[in-house]
């Protein structure tokens, strides 16, 4: 008898939960369920928005070195250096941005005066001057993406606050310059 009563008390409590289960399924909105989900994947995407490092301005630049020159020496809090090599490096990529832009423009101008100067009797004629054209024509889109890079990295140098960021870039250029400096010496040396 006492096996009957644990045996019935057991199977009572199984069609409890199984009826409390039931009435938990039924009692969700999947719709909230299946848009609380959505939500949590898309901010579980998005990063953390920290706040935009302070632009650096040629201006604000400008002016501390001139009130640092005739007028009282302010704290810059290490702003005053990284504004400085910011704007050397960009007016060094903004430079090499209008050397490319010549360079396109001078490529074009060569394809425009091979056209009309060009000898077109032969097959072989036609095929160097097409040849010359591809070369020209090349040369100019490389020269037009590489003054893209340029620029952009200028427009990059004039947004950036990291010093850290800057010295290294700065340091780069330096040792690309000497690198060419010292090719250039060791080939004038040959003759």
């Amino acid at each position: 008898m006492i096996g009957r009563k644990k045996n019935n008390r057991v199977k009572a409590k199984s069609q409890n939960a199984i009826a409390t289960q039931e009435r938990l399924v039924v009692d969700i909105d999947y719709d909230k369920l299946a848009a609380a989900i959505a939500k949590a994947m898309k901010a579980d995407e998005q990063p953390e928005q920290e706040k935009p490092p302070e632009k650096i301005k040629k201006r604000e630049t400008i002016s501390r070195i001139w009130t640092m020159l005739f007028g009282e020496i302010p704290d810059t809090e290490d702003r005053m250096t990284t504004g400085m090599f910011a704007l050397a490096m960009s007016a060094i990529f903004s430079s090499a941005w209008l050397v490319c832009l010549g360079f396109a423009a001078i490529c074009i101008g060569a394809i425009i005066l091979h056209v009309i100067q060009a000898d077109w009797s032969t097959a072989i004629l036609k095929a160097s001057n097409f040849l010359y054209i591809i070369l020209f024509g090349g040369l100019m889109v490389f020269s037009i993406l590489f003054a893209a890079m340029f620029r952009s990295s200028s427009k990059e140098f004039q947004r950036s606050n990291d010093s850290g960021f800057v010295m290294n870039a700065f340091n780069a250029v330096v040792a690309l310059a000497a690198l060419v400096v010292s090719i250039v010496a060791i080939i004038i040396s040959m003759k």
